[in-house]
């Protein structure tokens, strides 16, 4: 008989930085989620590594632009489109193209006094993910 384990949103996001155990934390029998964990993983990319390699190629190649259109024409950018992943570096260490992606994967109209302040925009987009989430 296989043991139950049940995952909820707070077990996700108090283990942010403890990558290996959000990759291990899903797999297994006898796994039931809450609606917002099951769209968490249904939206990460578990090989977060070489994701992170590609998200910082784009930063460099884009010279950590805030600039959308650099950021969305660069060719790298589609890789990106994880919004957990997002999520996580958003949480972590977020960066101009972790809000740009965010913002265009969810055609997110940002008020324009956040756009102009990077923390607000920042949080701001973590919250909209948050909210997309229990909606996806």
């Amino acid at each position: 008989m296989s043991d139950y384990k049940y995952i909820n949103k707070i077990m996700i996001t108090d283990n942010l930085y403890n990558l290996d155990y959000l990759n291990t934390l899903h797999t297994g029998e006898g796994i039931s989620m809450d609606f917002w964990s099951k769209s968490f993983y249904n939206n990460y990319n578990n090989k977060y590594k070489q994701y992170n390699l590609l998200r910082d190629k784009v930063i460099r190649e884009t010279n950590d632009s805030s600039d959308k259109t650099i950021i969305i024409q660069n060719k790298n950018t589609k890789g990106l489109k994880y919004i957990s992943n997002l999520y996580i570096n958003l949480k972590k260490n977020p960066k101009w193209v972790d809000n740009i992606v965010s913002i265009e994967m969810l055609s997110l109209n940002v008020p324009s006094e956040v756009l102009s302040d990077f923390v607000a925009l920042t949080n701001y987009t973590i919250k909209k993910i948050e909210n997309y989430l229990y909606q996806a």
